[in-house]
């Protein structure tokens, strides 16, 4: 065999192998630079404008010093720079769906419910390899019969049905390394509510917030009762009150609305006879921003249930739900950068600022104008890798 025919094999065959590997419409991580700069962009750095200014990637971290010597530069052409979008709401366990929601500007998601536990910690920190990072609660706390207990391979731990129970559960979460942790109190999900307050009392002496899915007015009432620090869905069947906001307010509770989802929940149940309206979720998040109850962006993105809401640019679609229930623009863009950061106690990221990760969106036009802007994106940065295969780099 010649040495010209040897090197041709041995190109297909390395083809073949990262095909393989990385799935051939995946996003490819994207080997990044030792120091990029990123020239002529507006920042919006989870907080305020800086106008026409370099903002520089050195490693994983961001430096302001302006010192481009020796770096990559990247013209953004006047741009609109900003910290990498958080989805505070997904059902994302595979690198397809990370591969996705990067695409979407989403350098970081919250799965909220996953299992088995044993294969989340691999997505925990990959942003450094193109890809999204993931934190995530594990399986979460039902009863038997409900959902999501009669999905296959839902651990029997999760089941709660007494005192040790619960306790059993907190403790086998927190050796997994979850997040933070979370309890189905819907329809014929919910355990009792004594079991619930176990769960949050015990999880946040060992550090781990609750999150609470309630997408019922009694299971908002029973989320508030317990007193989990976030509480993900809105009510269909009714609005909340001023007086359930305040409550919110004085336990200082955090809603993650997942307005696309209750859109299509709602949409299911109309067909099957339900008395739901999508207009009792868009009253309750203009209700609880009115009064200042913190709003996180979710999405609710998921495989399972056949997608219905899917990991591609869906957290754009959120954004507009959200503004077409009043929220302003700057304020949406805090709470899908900078306030998810804070309330989940990630002092790293969702700001643009020295020290922090390099976890950015470059976009061709400005969403403080316009939210429809959220999604024209030019390129994406996760902990200072380009994320690769849809923007040319």
């Amino acid at each position: 065999m010649s040495l010209s025919q040897y090197t041709l094999n041995l190109g297909a065959n390395l083809h073949h192998v990262a095909v393989n590997y990385f799935g051939a419409n995946s996003v490819k991580p994207c080997a990044a630079p030792v120091r990029t700069a990123i020239k002529n962009v507006h920042v919006w750095d989870g907080h305020q404008r800086i106008p026409n200014t370099t903002i520089v990637i050195d490693g994983k971290t961001i430096s302001l010093t302006g010192d481009t010597v020796g770096a990559k530069i990247v013209d953004g052409k006047g741009g609109f720079l900003m910290p990498g979008l958080i989805d505070a709401h997904v059902h994302a366990s595979s690198k397809r769906g990370l591969d996705k929601l990067a695409h979407s500007g989403v350098t970081t998601a919250f799965d909220m419910g996953s299992f088995p536990s044993s294969d989340m910690p691999k997505w925990h920190d990959v942003s450094d390899k193109g890809i999204t990072s993931l934190l995530f609660s594990g399986a979460p706390a039902c009863v038997k019969g409900g959902f999501p207990s009669i999905l296959r391979g839902f651990p029997e731990e999760a089941l709660i049905n007494s005192e040790e129970n619960a306790t059993n559960f907190v403790e086998t979460r927190v050796s997994e390394g979850v997040d933070y942790l979370k309890i189905y109190i819907n329809g014929d999900s919910k355990p009792e509510q004594r079991f619930q307050q176990i769960i949050k009392d015990k999880g946040e002496a060992a550090g781990k917030m609750v999150v609470s899915h309630a997408p019922y007015y009694d299971a908002q009432v029973v989320a508030r009762a317990v007193g989990g620090k976030y509480i993900t869905h809105l009510p269909v069947e009714k609005a909340l009150t001023k007086e359930d906001a305040q409550e919110m307010l004085d336990k200082g509770q955090v809603a993650i609305p997942t307005l696309l989802m209750m859109d299509r929940t709602v949409k299911a149940g109309q067909l099957l006879g339900k008395p739901w309206e999508y207009k009792y979720c868009n009253d309750t998040v203009t209700l609880l921003y009115e009064m200042g109850v913190p709003i996180l962006v979710g999405t609710d993105a998921a495989k399972i249930l056949g997608g219905l809401v899917l990991y591609s640019g869906s957290i754009h679609k959120e954004l507009s739900l959200l503004a077409g229930a009043g929220m302003s623009n700057e304020d949406l863009l805090r709470s899908a950068t900078s306030l998810t950061a804070s309330y989940f106690n990630l002092t790293d990221r969702g700001v643009i600022k020295p020290g922090a990760r390099a976890d950015l969106l470059l976009l061709s036009a400005d969403p403080l104008e316009d939210m429809s802007n959220s999604d024209k994106i030019v390129q994406i940065w996760t902990a200072g890798t380009p994320v690769k295969g849809l923007f040319g780099v």
